[in-house]
């Protein structure tokens, strides 16, 4: 079993914590911020736009995120959420999107991936 330390300090240190593994990613601001301080990241996001635009940010800034556009869940699964901006300009995404009633927006299947496996992928 892999050693997971959460960070809410100045952002990861590259000795003490040189992988990152960012889950429900959003914009992508922990990620970029962790690989430019030197760590080897990956970066979870369940929202399409959303992983799109951590890649995106990851280039302009030149560094190395690995992107997973899933959900994470502990088994492997294809679950529907709704995409963002479906309802109105204010769903960002996370758990916004799980409670959204069916046929009031515009819902997308998304495959899960764990956390056990995203990990093992990247940082073997």
């Amino acid at each position: 079993m892999a050693e997971i330390s959460l960070s809410f300090d100045n952002g990861p240190n590259p000795e003490a914590t040189p992988r990152v593994l960012d889950i429900g990613a959003n914009h992508g601001l922990f990620a970029i911020f962790a690989a430019l301080r030197g760590a080897k990241v990956a970066a979870v996001e369940a929202q399409a736009t959303l992983a799109g635009l951590v890649e995106v940010s990851a280039l302009a800034n030149g560094v190395d995120v690995e992107v997973y556009h899933n959900a994470v869940l502990d088994v492997p699964a294809v679950v529907e959420i709704a995409e963002l901006g479906a309802s109105d300009d204010s769903n960002e995404g996370g758990t916004a999107s799980l409670g959204a009633a069916r046929g009031e927006v515009k819902m997308a299947q998304v495959r899960t991936a764990s956390v056990d496996l995203v990990a093992s992928e990247v940082f073997g």
